[in-house]
């Protein structure tokens, strides 16, 4: 499915890697993703998200994180689980050099 997205410009340097999505063919499937802005995500994060996810009507988001999560956004996170997809990732998680990858064939040029 195509997709449009739209960058969200803030004055915070996280937020201006902010992207807020939906497929083209059905713009109520919409997503946010964010880049947290502390090392560890805190409830008053997840709350802004949370408040952002409702004006825009989305309910799913990706949340890359610095380093962790607090246990009391934990709960938190889990407790929205109901009402939307949050799904939590962090930046370590998501540098590969897909070229050094044990399954890919040396390059030889």
């Amino acid at each position: 499915a195509r997709v449009e997205r739209k960058a969200v410009v803030s004055t915070q340097s996280t937020w201006e890697l902010s992207i807020f999505t939906h497929l083209k063919d059905d713009q109520d499937e919409q997503i946010y993703v964010w880049f947290c802005e502390d090392e560890k995500l805190s409830i008053k994060q997840v709350r802004k998200y949370w408040e952002r996810l409702q004006e825009e009507h989305a309910n799913r988001a990706i949340i890359v994180l610095q380093s962790s999560i607090t246990s009391h956004a934990r709960r938190v996170v889990g407790a929205l689980a109901d009402q939307y997809l949050l799904e939590l990732f962090q930046e370590e998680e998501l540098l590969v050099n897909i070229t050094k990858h044990v399954l890919i064939p040396k390059h030889i040029l």
